[in-house]
C-alpha cells in the first residue's frame, strides 16, 4: 500500500469521525435548545401564575375593604340588589367574603394541581379540609351565585359539586384521590 492510499484512508476515517462528532454535537445542541425553551415556558407560566395570584389578592382586598365603608357598601347594594340578597342569605358581608375567599383559594389549588405545581401532600391536606365547608348552606349560596356569574372554571365547578354530593372527585393532577 502506498502512502497516498494510507493518507486517503486516514482522511476518510477522520472525515467519518468528524461527521459522527458533528451529528452528535448537533443532537446535543438541539436537546439543549429544547430544554432551554421548556425552561423558558415554565418560567413564563410561573410568572403568569404569580401575577394572577397577586391580582386575585388585590381583588379580594378591595371586596373586603367594602365592608369598612358603609356608604360605599350601601351604594353597591343599591346598584346590585341581587348580590345584597346573596350576601344576606350567606350570613352577612364578612361571612360571604370569608366563604368567597375560601372558594377562590380552593380554585387556585385546583388549577395549580392541574398545572403540576401542587404536591400530593399539599393536595391531600387541602382536599381533606374542603368537604365540610361544602356542606354549609352559606357556602352553597355564595358558590351558586359565583357559578351563575361565570366566575369559576368549569372543571372546578364539577369538582366542587362532586365534593358537595359526598363523592370522591377526580384529582386534577391525575394522581389517585383518597376517599373523602
Amino acid at each position: 500500500m502506498d502512502t497516498g492510499t494510507v493518507f486517503g484512508l486516514a482522511g476518510l476515517v477522520v472525515a467519518l469521525v468528524s461527521l459522527v462528532y458533528v451529528r452528535t454535537q448537533a443532537a446535543a445542541s438541539r436537546m439543549q435548545a429544547e430544554a432551554s425553551a421548556e425552561q423558558t415556558r415554565i418560567t413564563r407560566r410561573i410568572a403568569a401564575l404569580e401575577a394572577s395570584l397577586r391580582l386575585e389578592d388585590r381583588a379580594f382586598e378591595l371586596r373586603r375593604e367594602m365592608g369598612d365603608h358603609p356608604a360605599f357598601l350601601e351604594a353597591y347594594f343599591r346598584a346590585n340588589p341581587q348580590l345584597q340578597q346573596v350576601i344576606e342569605r350567606a350570613g352577612g358581608f364578612q361571612t360571604a367574603m370569608m366563604i368567597r375567599r375560601m372558594i377562590d383559594t380552593t380554585q387556585d389549588i385546583h388549577v395549580l394541581r392541574r398545572e403540576g405545581v401542587i404536591t400530593d401532600e399539599h393536595w391531600r391536606t387541602w382536599i381533606a379540609a374542603f368537604p365540610p365547608w361544602t356542606k354549609m348552606a352559606e357556602f352553597q349560596v355564595v358558590f351558586d351565585s359565583a357559578v351563575a356569574r361565570g366566575i369559576y372554571d368549569g372543571a372546578f365547578v364539577d369538582f366542587c359539586r362532586a365534593v358537595a354530593r359526598g363523592e370522591t372527585p377526580s384529582d386534577p393532577g391525575g394522581g389517585p384521590t383518597a376517599p373523602l
